[in-house]
């Protein structure tokens, strides 16, 4: 899909960071918006900001945990504008960080998979069936992180959320090979945004404060370190940058860190010399 002007793009999680540049960047170039958030204010910054390029903008207090809110959404995309050609399922939290898995109590497992991973579920729902029957050139976008690639201790519910969006996403593109849909999954290293921060808060207001915080998914240390790590990272608007060049290109895996590949080839080692060690003991 190498033109976006007129088309309509809808982002959820759209009020900060990634979304919020995302949005931004499709409306430079002339793409009419749907913008998905739970802030009220945010998404109405985002919504003026993107009216500057003089494009048309619908915004929709949007919890993408919910799947009937996330199905009004898309209705309300289809009532205003008659299409999507860009979907970009980008809605997460970085709830979990840092707590090992034994410690981790359902709730937080709850959450982190019904935002991270039903979010885009719903998304897909939603519209995928509308983006085909349309026929229009189109692209989705799921944002992963490169956690689902690669993940060490402390990031088991994290990672699992994250490594589901990036299977989801490659069995997408098998599905959709030959149609009028591209897909692509994003897979971040660390951006700056306020994910720390809105994380947190939205789960301490969700949260029993008698409960413990790390079995709620809130390891306060973890959270913290996070937090200031993510303030040096990539610019949102550089990660933005390189989904536009991916959805033009077709471009499935979206890596933006430079230092991942070192990571995912070291895992790949591994992997391959485990499986060649079971085929010497258990050849066929």
């Amino acid at each position: 899909m190498e033109n976006l002007k007129d088309s309509v793009a809808v982002v959820t999680g759209a009020g900060d960071g990634m979304g919020r540049a995302m949005s931004l960047a499709f409306a430079a170039q002339g793409a009419h918006l749907v913008l998905a958030d739970i802030d009220r204010q945010r998404l109405e910054r985002v919504e003026a900001e993107a009216q500057q390029f003089g494009v048309e903008v619908l915004t929709t207090l949007t919890d993408v945990s919910d799947a009937e809110a996330v199905q009004a959404m898309a209705d309300a995309t289809y009532e205003r504008f008659e299409r999507c050609n860009v979907l970009c399922n980008n809605a997460g939290v970085v709830s979990s960080l840092g707590t090992p898995i034994k410690d981790l109590g359902l709730d937080a497992w709850d959450w982190v998979l019904d935002v991270n991973v039903k979010g885009v579920v719903h998304g897909l729902r939603g519209f995928l069936e509308r983006m085909l029957e349309g026929g229009e050139p189109g692209h989705i976008v799921n944002t992963a992180s490169i956690a689902g690639l690669n993940i060490g201790a402390g990031g088991g519910a994290y990672g699992a959320s994250k490594h589901a969006v990036v299977a989801i996403s490659r069995s997408l593109r098998a599905e959709l090979a030959g149609t009028n849909l591209g897909v692509s999954v994003l897979c971040p290293g660390l951006v700056a945004t306020g994910l720390v921060a809105n994380t947190r808060s939205l789960a301490e207001a969700r949260t029993d404060r008698s409960e413990d915080e790390r079995a709620a998914g809130i390891d306060p240390e973890t959270m913290e370190r996070l937090g200031h790590v993510l303030d040096e990272g990539m610019k949102p608007e550089r990660v933005a940058e390189m989904v536009l060049d991916s959805i033009r290109s077709n471009r499935f895996y979206i890596i933006t860190h430079a230092d991942s590949g070192e990571r995912l080839q070291a895992q790949l080692d591994e992997i391959l010399a485990d499986e060649r060690d079971l085929r010497e003991r258990f050849p066929e």
